[in-house]
């Protein structure tokens, strides 16, 4: 490892068009504390550069051929070194591809002075948690005095869920009877309010301008209360106070929510922009969304490497199938040998029954507490809160007893004479 001062940050640029190294110099040279490499990706020189230098932060820029390829390429030489991608405005769907490759971050131009520092400085914060949380993880006898995190999350969008995070939180409050929040950190497009019929002027916008004295009674004075007992920290109704939210900021609002409750439910969105991240570092649990098609299988697959490369321990990530006997649904056996990583439950497909709480504001265990979804919703629960046995390994079903009568036998094959 390239030697350097106790808390200083190094940054590699790695430029093949020659834009960015000035920039950064000009941003970063004069800043204490940060140590500026800049270098060509062509004929492997970036590899080398990353590998020599073991920066902190890469900075990808300038016109790379096979993106996606270098960054995993990057991943593999220097996994502790968080790659930063700049692209252009409009290339949100390469920006996707980039962060589920192994990128940590990506900005669509290259920022003012102001935002990159920041940007590099919450990075190595998030490494450094993340390094923390994994160490954590191995020791024994570790005890972190704070609410479990529980991120629930879908790598593709309509998979449900909010929903499934909504009906989660109320029915771990109804078998706990703990404190419980749910924070929509959805900041761009939240539903959490609309599934339960929760309105307030306020939300997580409104906490920004006072994070220097957040602290539990100025979080749970703008916090809604659901008649199940489950406050809610909703998002910001209005898109560009959603934009005002960074994930610094997101951090220390859910360190706050964590301080007084016993379990925090979070929704978040599929895209892995920093604020994402951040949530997915922070939380102790990550319940992973997908449905039987083959769109939504092909994201979260992606999505659990992105996980493991991001080193987070055996057993944080649950994969839950939603929608499990849809019409035409991919067969579990087919997803088992795709993804590679066990099904911790599969949830039945009763739109009707979702549809009819969602236009009601009701969550479906209070509506239906005995449909089937409510019920595997409720052992999802269990295992959240820790107090039982994980559910049993999802399985295929028997076929039913009519065919079973009236299913021909196979032939036996007839030995040669």
């Amino acid at each position: 490892m390239n030697d350097r001062t106790k808390g200083t940050i190094s940054v590699l640029v790695l430029d093949n068009s020659g834009r960015y190294g000035e920039p950064a110099a000009a941003a970063l040279g004069a800043e204490p504390n940060f140590q500026l490499v800049t270098s060509r990706l062509g004929h492997g020189e970036g590899v080398q550069a990353a590998k020599s230098q073991r920066p902190d932060v890469i900075l990808l820029g300038g016109k790379v051929p096979e993106l996606t390829s270098v960054i995993e390429e990057l991943d593999d030489a220097v996994p502790d070194s968080a790659v930063v991608v700049i692209l252009q405005p409009g290339e949100e769907e390469l920006a996707r591809q980039c962060t589920l490759a192994g990128a940590r971050g990506y900005l669509f131009k290259f920022p003012q002075k102001k935002e990159l520092i920041g940007s590099i400085r919450e990075l190595t914060r998030r490494q450094a948690r993340r390094r923390a949380q994994l160490a954590a993880a191995i020791m024994p006898g570790v005890r972190i005095d704070q609410g479990r995190l529980i991120a629930g999350h879908g790598a593709k969008g309509g998979v449900g869920t909010t929903t499934v995070a909504v009906n989660l939180a109320v029915a771990m409050r109804r078998q706990s009877h703990r404190a419980i929040s749910l924070v929509d950190a959805s900041l761009h497009g939240g539903d959490v309010g609309v599934a339960l019929n929760l309105r307030s002027p306020y939300s997580t916008a409104d906490l920004v301008p006072h994070l220097k004295n957040l602290d539990a009674e100025l979080i749970q004075g703008i916090m809604v209360k659901h008649h199940s007992g489950v406050r809610t920290l909703l998002a910001p109704p209005q898109l560009e106070r959603a934009e005002s939210v960074t994930a610094e900021e997101i951090h220390r609002i859910l360190i706050v929510v964590r301080d007084f409750s016993d379990y925090v439910v979070v929704d978040t969105a599929p895209n892995l922009d920093q604020v994402m991240l951040t949530v997915l570092d922070m939380a102790d649990q990550i319940v992973t969304l997908t449905t039987p098609e083959l769109p939504a299988l092909k994201n979260a697959a992606r999505f659990l490497q992105v996980c493991q490369q991001s080193g987070y321990p055996q057993g944080k990530v649950l994969l839950v199938v939603n929608r499990l006997k849809s019409r035409a649904a991919v067969s579990l056996a087919d997803i088992q040998e795709s993804i590679h990583h066990p099904i911790t439950l599969g949830l039945p497909s009763e739109g009707y029954r979702l549809v009819e709480a969602v236009n009601r504001g009701e969550p479906v265990v209070i509506l239906k507490p005995r449909s089937g979804f409510s019920k595997r919703i409720a052992a999802l629960s269990h295992l959240a809160i820790g107090n039982v046995p994980p559910p049993k390994p999802v399985k295929e079903p028997r076929p039913g007893l009519l065919k079973q009568l009236f299913s021909r036998p196979k032939a036996k094959p007839v030995e040669a004479e």
